[in-house]
């Protein structure tokens, strides 16, 4: 069955906010001294029950205030995301989207990496559900 205009809307807009959530995560955990993460906006985009993981590192965190103690726990000085080309699967009121990432840290090196990121509807918003970080190249 063809989809309605008003189910087309809907999809364009819910696909928008994913990516201006990711945008706002992205502002939020780029630090520049003295600036650090800004966790008044993780309060609001990231879900309470939330997950951060990254095996390299040997991260998980389990629930907001986990993964904003565990982003400020961070010895980096210097960081700055660029989340691009994303692939955004929607399904009613979730959705997983894969993100290739590069950042820029305050090591000689620039970091790429893709994030799979899930997300979940609450409300009229969209919220961060988990983030799996798998960091390609150091």
């Amino acid at each position: 069955m063809t989809p309605t205009v008003e189910e087309r809307l809907r999809r364009l807009e819910d696909l928008e906010e994913i990516r201006a959530i990711t945008a706002r995560y992205a502002k939020a955990v780029d630090r520049e001294h003295p600036r650090r993460i800004d966790t008044g906006a993780l309060q609001e985009i990231v879900a309470p029950d939330a997950r951060w993981t990254w095996a390299a590192g040997d991260y998980d965190f389990i629930g907001r205030d986990a993964v904003i103690e565990g982003l400020l726990s961070s010895s980096v000085t210097f960081a700055m995301h660029t989340f691009s080309n994303p692939l955004i699967t929607i399904d009613a009121d979730t959705a997983d989207a894969t993100w290739t990432l590069w950042v820029a840290l305050d090591q000689p090196a620039l970091r790429l990496q893709t994030e799979n990121i899930t997300y979940r509807r609450c409300g009229d918003t969209w919220v961060i559900a988990s983030i799996d970080v798998d960091v390609i190249r150091r």
